[in-house]
């Protein structure tokens, strides 16, 4: 619907309207590529300055294009310079014919080298999944995460209280 690019060019065609400054400064943190609102939330959760709550694991790739064997295949999120995928695995939208179809494809991106992880919704809204999660992702790329202090864990979860209530409202992004 929109990308970075476009949100710039009217941001410049405004420069002297209230809040511009501000989302000009928003830019740096956005991402082109989002297909449903979950891959946003998972990318913001993980990428965004920790001095906003994320975890400062970018850059992220949304919907990453992968040449298979098989012809090219999409990656929800990638972290590219580690070779990790991660696939949003929505509830609604994942029934047991498209979760088959989907396993398959992601056979194939592993034939690539990549290595894929599943993310469900629980593994965003419970803590310990989340922690689970970035553990993983902290393996899968060789970085440590840095220990928390309170400060940080009451910005992560004022991060998480903002992004994840707007979902249960909406089911259908699940």
């Amino acid at each position: 619907m929109t990308s970075v690019e476009k949100i710039a060019r009217l941001a410049d065609q405004l420069p002297h309207r209230r809040g511009i400054k501000r989302a000009r400064g928003a830019l740096s943190l956005i991402r082109n590529g989002s297909n449903s609102p979950m891959e946003t939330i998972l990318c913001m959760l993980l990428t965004l300055p920790r001095r906003l709550g994320g975890l400062d694991l970018g850059p992220v790739a949304l919907n990453y294009q992968v040449q298979t064997s098989t012809g090219p295949r999409w990656i929800d999120a990638a972290f590219v310079a580690y070779n990790l995928g991660l696939e949003y695995k929505g509830k609604e939208a994942h029934s047991l014919e498209r979760t088959s179809r989907d396993d398959r494809r992601q056979n194939k991106i592993a034939g690539t080298g990549m290595t894929i992880l599943n993310v469900w919704y629980d593994d965003l809204v419970q803590e310990h999944l989340f922690q689970q999660l970035v553990d993983d992702i902290a393996r899968a790329t060789g970085r440590r995460i840095r220990v928390r202090s309170d400060a940080f864990a009451t910005r992560q979860q004022l991060l998480r209280q903002k992004l994840l209530p707007a979902i249960e409202r909406y089911g259908s992004f699940l």
